[in-house]
């Protein structure tokens, strides 16, 4: 043995030695190739770059070649070698690594900032000591480094540009060499091809920038940053310094970035995320510029426009999964239908091959007729079946024999197996067990085999899965291109809690071998580690496993250390590992990018991916034991297909993992574990772990309560020695022992005992609740576990199935259960057996049937071992799970030897794991002959010492002699007549199952009427009671005699029937279940299974209101028992029968009809028992008839129809009462009335709609709450006359509470009786009543300092008067702001929905804001009067106005007086020349001059216009009395009789227009030429002639394009045949023309004009340059606002419309209304503004004295008006 191991020492040096000698070989040749490098640099210079870095690696070169040289030097000496060993080989490195030094350091630039240093410090030294400071020097600050990190960029630029870049004197070589040097990785590679020259080293900067500046990408990342960080479990110091500087940290990043608008931001990257990824893609195609932010409202914006590509070229997706192509391995898979499913890749399995061979001997048959199988022995066709991983039920390769549905048995024993493998030797292997050398559930395997073969490694990766939560898990992950699905270990999915869909085919493995365990499959969401996108969405399936660890054993690290250079996607690829996920060629595409990189051939290829570099390929030689593959295939699934049609609405349970039930079932699973000798070892479901858990004076709580036991103890010797015996069982057993350390909980123990005649039975009990100081007990620090006991009824119901039967009870349970050592301290006791011995704390081993968690822990044990030890043993299995309560086990078989094979099979199977059954009784003598006389159960009942033969089976009583039912009772010598008595004798009678039900029932109503006369506990009963209830209690010695059959003459698969009955009475309803065996004879087919009886409710109901609660016991019951025997038996049918006509209506008609209590009823009752035939039976063979009124016990035993059932059950099935009288709907009670007529309700009215003002409101509420309090109060009132805060704040609340009540009643409605909110927009207020019933704003302000009504404003409605009224109330407050500030003021104390609106609705009806902020009506522009558009000679119909006044100086003299005068303006209507006068006052006699003067120049005009009043800038009051006094119009008419005069309406100037606009021009010219200046009359009669001029030369059309064309149309053509101001023609003297041809000419040319008038300037007129649009109109009786220039808004009138003049095109413009008692006519529609108000309807007027019919409507064209009634 000492050589061998000698050997393999010499072999483990030698093969160091080998690999030292091949890395040392290594560094030599690098070094040796730097230096051949270093001879080619003096004639390739551009080589210097990368000589350069390649010398910075010398050292780490230097320093390998060292450590390796010393490895290969102590493996020679090891070896006894030494001499072997060469020295000069450092040396000669050392020579070649100084050489190529110095070549280096010939060709690096000197920094310029050294030499610098040196000049520094040689000129420092010069100075004197005492001419400043001495500073040492600072050490040297290195050059940053950048592998491409877009994250350290702008460090790296920064550092660079200050040390480097931003240097004076550096040449733009060096800076390139500089940069270069500080390169790495992607960066360096970016600007690899960029030759190093001067001129290049800013392309190589503006490179790197564009390359690398990613400003968003950062962004981007601090946010997701911010949103993965993990929320701490608890509060620490470190957990806060943790959020603390991540959260400052990225948020001074992200102030750095200087984002625009940072919110936007953050949200477009919350929604980007959400966005597939081609969308996304197509967003960025839209971004120009990479360092732009988008916003959300970008992104919104686009998702927006690909919504519009999408509903215009409609959505592909709906017929995406018809038009797949099937791949093409396609032709492998046979399948019947064309249709596209999924297919398998590589081999998947045929689901739809219609021949079937034989596996065994590959015939043409099946394989349970096969000639060869059957030649063989049992136990050579029980190994070639599990060999072949058959089910041994069906022979099916499908599936296993757990998951087989045939219900094919033995023909021999009747057991689940086939008969062709009945009398196998038993095997205690699980026949689905893969053992060490099976396959993956999700992979074939080869058999194992040791040869020389090249391992392969399989791509793995690290990424990130997001997890049911949302936060990011790492995950290691599988990549298989030759997969076509994806996968998840259930492990992986548990631990991410996602939600599990079903999946109901297989899938397909390597050469279609099934993986028929799987899970469901999960939707989730993947990215790499390192980058928040891609995020690519993955549809898995969960499978048990994947495949084993990958690798099959960890690689050398030497092979790690040759991709180090890489970003691994797993960087710990090389450590034999787990794989959670398989990524298949699903998603294999969008994984991969196409680079790849090769190193050695010997070594896998490195493949360029989204989560890094994948390593996949051949490793060096190896042994291997397995070869593992993982392509997979599918078909559709019927969950997948349903799934198309519809999805759940209901929310998704919370996986068993994140309950508190499915935390306790993880720890038990994670944390149990079985000792040799078989014996399980559990934890405590703590709530939190034990180091944290505290008991602050629990062992004073519990050395009082010991105190105080001891007390007890020394009373009574007979207890105090059975306390002490039980206490040393305890001790000397080992379920108790002297702890080494204080407990952390103390827990109190008392005794329960019961006194018989062969002494005590003593229970001691520990007390876990007890609570220490802080309130706190142990069994509130524990979890309680789920509930696996089996109900009791199940457990009896099953035990009458078969005919052999036993009963046994698992010895001290809870005590053979081991305590985990790490929970013990919670387990501790006192305990002394007497006062003069030390008091000593005890540790509790195993389970306390004290803790709340007992129970669970108890069962999870024997669930756990049939689990683990009932493989083959499925009776047994049946047992532990299904046919145990608490500790005892009730079960039976249908053979003598199927009875003893189950007792033998689990006795063997507890007691491996330390439980012993005692306490046996059975039917079968066989059974009892195999236990000790010591261990069986066949005592006195514990009740009833004269009956000696029964036992006490789950509370009622088994004779098993007879094999029948009793009942157990212990009756008191002489009843209590009192409340509580009657309580008591009930509670003693224990009946499951209901046998004795009519006698229960009695007992039920009597207690009921005692809880019905509110009698005392221990009040005497009333006589008429106390007589009943005496006579009960008297009759009960006669259930004892009477006996219930157990069995019901089936056997296993045997065929039943289900029959039922139900009835009702006042008191109750009552339902019956018998079980009809219909292999069986007539006398023994019909067994009682049980009933169930239920009082009637103290509110009264109707007797087909009971009949139909009692149809819905019995289906409830009937389904029940049906899900119960189901397993056991061949349920073929179900009957039920009521005595109620009407029922059974009800149950034949649809559910819909009927009102709520009828219609929920049926509809359970159809949902229980869809297949149940419904029929009627008379009351007299109604057995449920009794049970529904109940009888004394000592009519029970006579009582054949109810423990029979009625007579027609025995004779064949056709011979039933069956149907009955249906009654039609419309006799039916309960009917759902429809009403087809539309109520249409009312506008809601509120009481105080006829107030105005919320002051006077509530002013008048609170005056009479005052009235109603003193009407009330008997005491005179001592409050003021005048109302205080309270009350006027109580009248408020009244009022409040009475507009929710009318416009809010649903709301109040749903948050009284707390409903979900009907409303979106009102949830979105969160909402809530207050302690005074006010409907309030919950909002989110709860923690600011507003005051409380600021922070949850009361809730009015939009169309409530009172929300009306506060904001008339605060728009007058304020003094008629906006709706901005009247929402401010408002939102103080109201939450008015639609607010704007409803200050809008005020504001329009407020009187002020209409006369401030409305506009005037605006008709459309009439059409051109016909003075206008006609011809007639210049200034015939003329329109004058006044324009001034200007200021004018007597003389040139310095000193001159000035004077005011005017201008009189005339203008032609027809071709707009003007005429301008100098007047010097506005007086009647100055304007009558002036309109002399210019008859006297332009003939006497046949029309005059102008207006009643001023209408230009600067005229005063003098201009008034001229125009608008009706002496001054008089005079006016009075000079020139032969003038029409036309006066326009006051204060109207849109009737003037013309003159305005020449007002205007001859005003602009004018200021322009005078400028600041003061004329002389001359001289501004002069310039006033020259402006004159000029309108009259502005053209009336613009020129023509016609080339032959030269002159313009102008008001001068028509005065003098050319413009005013244009050059006079020169007229030759030789012209012999004659004047009757010159007088020709000249009207040939002023026709010309008058033409060209007619075709061009006309024309031009046409289009209305305003007001061209009709704007909503005023109507008779609207209130209107007059407006009036001469007077503030304030003060402007309102009146009544009366009457409406329309105009010749049928528009209205003008209105007749009446104010002040008079009446108005001829207003202008613009000089008024329409109140929104509602409108009179009344048509006669008050003082009206003229006729509306009589007012003048021969008005002008323009003037259209309409008529206005009355001050309002």
């Amino acid at each position: 043995m000492v050589d061998d191991s000698d050997k393999k020492e010499m072999e483990r040096t030698e093969r160091r030695r080998t690999r030292a000698t091949l890395k040392r070989s290594g560094a030599i040749a690098s070094i040796k190739a730097v230096h051949a490098m270093a001879s080619r640099v003096g004639t390739e210079p551009n080589l210097i770059p990368e000589f350069l870095l390649n010398v910075d690696g010398l050292d780490l070169l230097w320093s390998q070649f060292e450590t390796e040289d010393s490895t290969v030097l102590d493996c020679l000496v090891n070896l006894g070698i030494p001499e072997e060993y060469s020295a000069d080989q450092q040396g000669e490195l050392r020579v070649l690594i100084n050489a190529t030094k110095a070549v280096a350091n010939a060709h690096r630039p000197i920094r310029k900032d050294t030499a610098d240093e040196r000049n520094l410090s040689r000129t420092s030294t010069s100075f004197d000591a005492t001419s400043g400071p001495m500073y040492s020097r600072l050490p040297e600050i290195p050059l940053p480094q950048f592998a491409g990190d877009f994250h350290m960029w702008p460090t790296f630029r920064d550092r660079f540009t200050a040390l480097v870049d931003g240097r004076p004197g550096l040449s733009n070589i060096d800076k390139l060499y500089y940069l270069m040097g500080c390169l790495q990785g992607t960066a360096l590679e970016a600007i690899r091809g960029i030759p190093a020259s001067d001129a290049n080293y800013s392309l190589a900067w503006s490179t790197l920038s564009t390359r690398f500046y990613r400003p968003r990408m950062v962004a981007t990342s601090l946010i997701d940053k911010l949103l993965n960080a993990p929320s701490s479990s608890q509060e620490s110091l470190q957990d806060l310094i943790s959020v603390l500087s991540t959260f400052e940290e990225s948020i001074s990043l992200l102030s750095a970035l200087k984002i625009p608008d940072l919110g936007s931001f953050i949200l477009f990257s919350l929604a980007f995320r959400t966005l597939p990824l081609g969308t996304r893609k197509l967003f960025e195609s839209t971004i120009l510029n990479d360092s732009d932010y988008p916003s959300v409202d970008n992104l919104l914006r686009f998702i927006r426009g690909r919504i519009t590509v999408f509903e215009n070229v409609g959505d592909s997706r709906k017929s995406a999964g018809q038009s797949k192509s099937l791949p093409a391995a396609a032709p492998l898979v046979k399948n019947r239908s064309n249709k596209g499913h999924p297919v398998a890749l590589v081999a998947a399995k045929p689901s739809g091959a219609s021949t079937a061979s034989c596996l065994c001997c590959s015939g043409s048959h099946s394989l349970s007729t096969c000639p060869q199988l059957r030649s063989w022995s049992v136990d050579d066709r029980n190994r070639w079946a599990h060999d072949h991983k058959l089910c041994f039920n069906c022979l099916s390769s499908s599936h296993w024999l757990r998951a087989c549905s045939s219900k094919s048995r033995c023909r021999t024993c009747s057991k689940k197996h086939h008969s062709l493998l009945h009398g196998a030797t038993p095997s205690h292997k699980d026949e689905d067990g893969d053992g060490e050398g099976g396959t993956s559930l999700c992979a074939s395997a080869l058999p194992a085999r040791v040869n020389a073969v090249p391992t392969v490694l399989l791509g793995t990766a690290l990424i990130h899965v997001r997890d049911r939560s949302g936060t990011w898990q790492s995950v290691r992950a599988l990549m298989d291109s030759a997969s076509q699905i994806s996968a998840m270990t259930v492990s992986c999915s548990t631990r991410l809690g996602l939600r599990l869909r079903r999946w109901t085919l297989p899938v397909s493995g390597l050469s279609g071998t099934p993986v028929v365990d799987v899970q469901g499959v999960v939707e989730c969401q993947i990215r790499p580690r390192f980058a928040p996108e891609p995020l690519l969405a993955v549809q898995t399936w969960v499978l048990p496993s994947i495949t084993s660890n990958m690798p099959r054993s960890s690689v050398s690290a030497d092979i790690k250390d040759r991709f180090a250079t890489l970003a691994l996607a797993d960087p710990q690829f090389n450590v034999s590992s787990p794989v959670d996920m398989l990524l298949g060629a699903d998603v294999f595409s969008s994984i991969l990018d196409g680079r790849q990189v090769k190193i050695d051939a010997s070594l896998p290829t490195a493949f360029s991916s989204i989560f890094g570099w994948v390593l996949i390929g051949p490793l060096p030689y190896d042994a291997v034991g397995h070869l593992h593959t993982l392509p997979v295939s599918l078909t559709t699934s019927i969950e997948t297909l349903m799934d198309k049609f519809w999805s759940s609405e209901e929310p998704d349970a919370a996986p068993s993992s994140f309950t508190t039930d499915g935390w306790c079932e993880q720890q038990f699973s994670s944390e149990h574990k079985r000792l040799p000798s078989g014996r399980f070892v559990v934890p405590l479901p703590t709530r939190l772990p034990v180091s944290k858990m505290s008991f602050p004076g629990s062992r004073a709580v519990a050395l009082k309560r010991f105190d105080s036991l001891e007390r007890k103890l020394q009373c009574n010797e007979d207890l105090r020695v059975a306390y002490c015996n039980f206490m040393s069982e305890y001790l000397v057993l080992g379920h108790m022992s002297r702890s080494k350390a204080p407990g952390q909980y103390v827990i109190p123990h008392h005794a329960v005992c019961t006194k018989s005649d062969v002494g005590f039975k003593i229970r001691v009990v520990f007390d876990a609740s007890a609570v220490s100081r802080d309130g706190t007990s142990l069994n509130s620090c524990l979890y309680q576990g789920p509930k696996l006991q089996q109900d009791i009824v199940d457990i009896l119901t099953r035990f009458r199935v078969h005919p052999l039967a036993f009963t046994t009870d698992i010895c001290q349970m809870y005590r053979q259960v081991l305590v985990a050592p790490e929970y013990r301290p919670l387990q501790h006791v006192l305990w002394r057996a007497s006062p003069h011995d030390e008091l000593v704390e005890y540790e509790l081993n195993t389970v306390t049937y004290g803790l709340n968690c007992a129970p669970f822990l108890a069962l999870r044990v024997l669930a756990a071992i049939a689990d683990e030890d009932c493989v083959g043993h499925d009776a047994v299995r049946d047992a532990l799970l299904r046919q145990t309560y608490v500790d005892d086990i009730c079960v039976g078989a249908d053979s003598v030897d199927d009875v003893l094979t189950l007792q033998r099979n689990l006795t063997s199977i507890l007691s491996k794991s330390g439980l012993v059954l005692k306490k046996w009784s059975s039917n079968c003598p066989a059974v009892l002959d195999t236990v000790p006389a010591s261990d069986r159960a066949t005592g006195p009942l514990p009740f009833d010492p004269s009956d000696g033969c029964g036992v006490k089976v789950l509370g009622l009583q088994w004779k098993p002699v007879e094999d029948s039912f009793g009942c157990a009772l212990q009756l008191d010598s002489s009843p209590i007549f009192t409340k509580r008595g009657v309580l008591s004798v009930i509670a003693r009678i224990f009946d499951p199952l209901g046998l004795f039900s009519p006698a229960t029932f009695y007992a039920k109503r009597i207690m009921q009427r005692t809880w019905l006369g509110k009698f005392g506990w221990d009040d005497p009963l009333p006589r008429d009671i106390e007589q009943e209830w005496s006579k009960f209690v008297e009759s009960m010695s006669c259930l004892s005699p009477i006996r219930i059959p157990r069995y019901f003459h089936t056997r296993s698969n045997a065929p039943c029937m289900l029959l039922g009955f139900c009835d009702a009475s006042q008191d109750g309803c009552a339902a019956l279940v018998y079980l009809h065996v219909l292999d069986c004879d007539n006398e023994a087919s019909i067994s009682l299974v049980g009933s169930k009886t239920k009082l009637a409710p103290i509110k009264t109901l109707s007797i087909p209101r009971l009949e139909l609660n009692a149809a819905l016991l019995l289906a409830r019951w009937l389904h029940r028992l049906k899900c119960v025997l189901d397993p056991q038996l061949n349920i073929t049918g179900i009957h039920a029968w009521t005595d109620s006509s009407i029922v059974l209506s009800w149950l034949v008609n649809r559910h819909e009809s009927f009102k709520v209590f009828v219609s929920n009823r049926v509809h359970q009752i159809h949902t229980l028992l869809p297949g149940c035939r419904w029929s009627h039976v008379p009351s007299v063979n109604n057995p449920a008839d009794c049970a529904s009124r109940g009888v004394l016990p000592s009519e029970l035993p006579s009582l054949d129809l109810y423990w029979s059932g009625p007579d027609f059950l025995r004779r064949d099935s056709s011979e039933w009462p069956t149907g009955g009288i249906v009654l039609p709907l419309r006799d039916l009670p309960e009917v759902k009335v429809v009403s087809l007529t539309v109520n249409v309700c009312p506008p809601v009215a509120e009481w105080f709609d006829g107030f105005s003002s919320i002051e006077r409101l509530i002013r008048v509420v609170a005056r009479i709450y005052r009235f109603i309090h003193r009407c009330r109060s008997r005491t005179p009132d001592p409050r003021p006359a005048y109302f205080a805060r309270p009350e006027l704040d109580a009248a408020l609340r009244s009022l409040i509470r009475e507009s929710q009540r009318k416009h809010l009643s649903q709301l109040l409605h749903e948050l009284t009786q707390g409903l979900r909110l009907s409303s979106k927009s009102v949830a979105r207020l969160s909402p809530f009543v207050d302690t005074e019933g006010i409907i309030r704003v919950g909002g989110r302000l709860r923690h600011s300092l507003l005051t409380y009504d600021c922070k949850h404003p009361i809730l009015l409605a939009k169309v409530s008067h009172l929300a009306i009224l506060q904001c008339r109330y605060w728009h007058r407050i304020s003094c008629h702001a906006g709706p901005r500030v009247v929402s401010a003021m408002v939102s103080r104390q109201f939450w008015i929905m639609s607010v704007r609106s409803v200050i809008h609705k005020v504001s329009n009806e407020c009187a002020v804001c209409v006369r401030f902020d409305h506009q005037p009506l605006q008709p459309v522009m009439a059409d051109l009067p016909s003075d206008r558009v006609q011809p007639c000679r210049p200034f015939a119909r003329v329109g004058i106005d006044f324009a001034g006044p200007l200021q004018l100086q007597e003389t040139r003299l310095r000193k001159s007086r000035s004077y005011k005068v005017y201008i009189a303006v005339f203008v032609c209507f027809t071709v707009k020349a003007t005429h301008l006068e100098v007047v010097t006052e506005l007086s009647t006699a100055a304007f009558l001059a002036a309109f002399d003067r210019f008859v006297a120049r332009r003939g006497l005009p046949s029309d005059v216009f102008s207006d009643c009043g001023t209408n230009f800038v600067g005229a005063d009051r003098q201009l008034q009395s001229i125009i608008n006094s009706p002496e001054g119009q008089g005079a006016l008419c009075d000079a020139q009789p032969l003038c029409s005069w036309h006066f326009n309406p006051p204060s109207s100037p849109h009737f003037g227009g013309l003159w305005e606009a020449a007002v205007r021009s001859a005003k602009r010219l004018l200021i322009r030429v005078m400028g600041n200046h003061k004329f002389s009359y001359e001289e501004f009669t002069t310039v006033l002639c020259r402006v004159e001029a000029v309108l009259n030369s502005r053209p009336l059309t613009p020129l023509s394009s016609d080339p032959a064309d030269l002159d313009y149309l102008s008001p001068g053509h028509f005065l003098i045949g050319q413009p005013l101001l244009s050059v006079p023609p020169r007229t030759s003297s030789e012209d012999k023309s004659s004047l009757v041809n010159r007088w020709k000419l000249l009207d040939q040319c002023h026709q010309a004009f008058w033409r060209q008038w007619s075709t061009e300037y006309l024309t031009t007129l046409q289009a209305r340059t305003k007001w061209s649009t009709e704007a909503p109109n005023v109507r008779l009786n609207d209130v209107v606002v007059i407006r009036d220039n001469q007077s503030p808004p304030l003060s402007w009138r309102m009146g009544r419309v009366i009457a409406l003049l329309p105009g010749a095109d049928g528009a209205l413009a003008g209105e007749v209304w009446r104010s002040d008692e008079s009446l108005l006519r001829n207003i202008p529609i613009r000089n008024t503004t329409k109140k929104a108000t509602k409108q009179y309807t009344t048509s006669k007027l008050v003082g009206c004295d003229e006729d509306i019919s009589e007012i003048d409507k021969s008005v002008p064209i323009d003037n259209q008006f309409i008529g206005i009634d009355g001050e309002v």
